[in-house]
């Protein structure tokens, strides 16, 4: 494999090389803004290393995104969909382990339980979705899921609210970034720089409302 080979998957980039997708590139703004108010939420507390770790990678989605967007290479694209997954494997077993009280002997198995799904998703529902849609759809449905699950103990139903906004506008943000192609010749500047940012901020309800969740137990946890 060449991890130099040009990507020219998106409407905005008009010519080769790097800076041709300008909006997709600063709107990954999104993303680092997100990080640094999450980080600003747990600045004068000991948050244990499980929520830094969430939010350090919030930060790294940010830099896969804009070295895919700058340089639209192989080796780009590599680390945008390998930091969203470790962002997502890792979000899932935090989940499990500060919502579900788990210990990690039991949380960390949230990682694999979710790419099992994905692969679930993939082989039967990837032939009626959209092909803007496909790789995300299993973070979509199960990020539904969980949040309808908080509904299951009286105590979690606060936290409803929050998983429900981010639901809705990562539902949102998936309509924007499938129709990026399609709009294209309506729509010259493309959609998927909506993408970033409205992902920018559910990844940011979602770290939030995990943080608040540790504040609310913090006797709890220690990791």
């Amino acid at each position: 494999m060449d991890w130099n080979t040009p990507v020219d998957i998106y409407c905005e980039r008009l010519t080769a090389g790097p800076w041709s997708e300008p909006l997709n590139a600063i709107s990954n703004l999104s993303f680092f803004a997100a990080a640094v108010f999450a980080w600003l939420l747990i600045r004068h507390r000991q948050a244990p290393a499980s929520i830094k770790w969430v939010i350090i990678l919030l930060a790294l989605v940010g830099v896969g995104s804009s070295a895919f967007h700058i340089y639209a290479e192989v080796w780009g694209s590599a680390l945008d969909t390998g930091f969203i997954a470790l962002w997502v494997l890792w979000y899932t077993c935090v989940y499990a382990r500060f919502f579900w009280r788990l210990s990690w002997r039991f949380a960390w198995l949230g990682a694999p339980a979710i790419i099992v799904f994905a692969v679930l998703v993939q082989f039967t529902l990837t032939p009626i979705l959209p092909e803007g849609v496909r790789l995300y759809a299993a973070p979509a449905l199960a990020l539904l899921g969980i949040t309808v699950a908080l509904s299951a103990r009286d105590e979690l139903s606060r936290y409803i609210p929050g998983f429900a906004t981010a639901t809705a506008l990562f539902w949102l943000s998936l309509t924007f970034r499938s129709i990026d192609g399609p709009a294209c010749h309506s729509v010259p500047i493309g959609t998927h720089f909506l993408w970033h940012i409205l992902n920018g901020i559910v990844l940011y309800l979602l770290t939030r409302t995990l943080i608040t969740r540790w504040r609310d137990c913090a006797e709890s946890f220690t990791s």
